[in-house]
């Protein structure tokens, strides 16, 4: 068995067995027949069509379901699944008119708006702006153009979610990686950087490509950048849904000039070695994707990436609840690529303010307090959580 072979040692119920097999487009017959054979051991339809709906892969159990065991889904159950569907579609439809709009909006000012996520995503992995779930739009600025953009979107109808008027700009800025706003069509998420700032803007921010969405001209960034920013996504959301696997999946497999190389060399730069690793290792082995060799010779120089992939599965994927902050200090020191790093960005995991204590008002000679309320926060919300726990045994 060579070093990227994985056993899963999980105990998975019918519903998400059914649920990992539909992750593909390219079935093969094996997984075929498996589709079929649990489709007649009777599932639980509604749940699977509520898990199908947390992991944003309705589109896929509706694709492969209907391929290889329409005959076993109950008529009422492919009936509201359709009608996922087909609302799916409508809505992606809406979005990407509103995404279109705001991309001329920008650029009349002369903002140039990265595209990231949303349908942009969607037509490079999956060639189809319908096919992939997502509620919101994403859109890089550079910081510099983010008071500009800011105000055109008011101008334009958008409401700030959160403002905080209160805070200096620069140290919010400093603080923040994303502003949202919203209409009555969408929430948009303006972001200017990433955790990694420095290096973000040094090996990724300038290293984009121009794509055509419904006869408009927009930039994203290149594959090879988008595969590294969507791990850092999964990692920074604890790799809570399959679709996020998903999406860099078969964004690989929809692009097959990927320069694996560069990859490589800039998730060694930018310390995102072990989270690359561990998730092609769960696209491959859980999700059974076929990866380039250069990918596998990677998970094999990273043996650490197995012990990380187990833990998300078990914890994430599979968990009857969210991660709590114990799980989530694991995770954190677990993630990174030495446990200097993983210490350093625990502190800054427990000291960074977020909007919720910066809707606490303070004169800005008392910002540093703001550092002291997070960690407060975080035991308060993990106390809850035990709590809770405690009374959900005890009915």
């Amino acid at each position: 068995m060579d070093s990227t072979t994985y056993k899963n040692e999980l105990n998975i119920n019918i519903e998400d067995q059914i649920l990992v097999l539909c992750a593909q487009k390219n079935i093969s017959n094996q997984n075929a027949i498996k589709i079929s054979t649990l489709s007649k051991q009777n599932p639980d339809w509604l749940l699977l069509l509520k898990k199908a709906g947390r992991h944003k892969l309705l589109s896929l159990l509706h694709l492969n379901l209907n391929l290889h065991a329409q005959d076993s889904v109950p008529p009422k159950i492919f009936k509201t699944l359709q009608r996922y569907i087909i609302e799916i579609a409508k809505k992606n439809f809406c979005l990407t008119n509103e995404l279109i709009k705001i991309v001329k909006l920008l650029k009349s000012k002369n903002i140039t708006p990265i595209l990231y996520k949303g349908p942009i995503l969607s037509l490079l992995a999956y060639n189809d702006v319908t096919f992939r779930q997502f509620g919101d739009l994403d859109v890089f600025v550079e910081k510099k153009d983010l008071l500009t953009a800011q105000r055109l979107l008011v101008t334009n109808g958008y409401n700030i979610i959160n403002e905080l008027p209160h805070i200096n700009f620069n140290f919010l800025t400093k603080t923040l990686h994303q502003k949202n706003f919203c209409n009555k069509i969408v929430n948009l998420d303006i972001h200017w950087q990433i955790e990694q700032q420095d290096l973000f803007n040094h090996f990724l921010y300038f290293d984009r490509m121009q794509i055509d969405l419904n006869s408009c001209s927009v930039e994203s960034f290149t594959i090879e950048n988008l595969v590294l920013l969507l791990t850092i996504h999964c990692c920074n959301h604890r790799w809570e849904t399959l679709s996020s696997l998903c999406d860099i999946a078969f964004l690989c497999e929809n692009n097959s000039e990927i320069d694996w190389k560069q990859i490589i060399i800039k998730a060694n730069k930018l310390h995102l070695k072990k989270i690359l690793a561990a998730t092609f290792f769960l696209i491959h082995n859980l999700l059974q994707f076929e990866i380039a060799v250069e990918m596998k010779n990677f998970i094999s120089t990273t043996p650490s990436a197995k012990k990380l992939a187990e833990f998300i599965q078990k914890k994430v994927f599979f968990s009857k609840f969210s991660l709590n902050l114990i799980d989530k200090t694991i995770f954190i020191v677990k993630s990174n690529d030495n446990f200097g790093r993983g210490i350093k960005e625990l502190i800054c995991f427990f000291t960074r303010p977020t909007e919720r204590e910066f809707k606490i008002i303070l004169p800005k000679y008392f910002y540093f307090l703001y550092s002291i309320l997070r960690p407060i926060f975080l035991v308060k919300d993990f106390l809850c959580f035990i709590k809770n726990k405690k009374l959900n045994l005890l009915r």
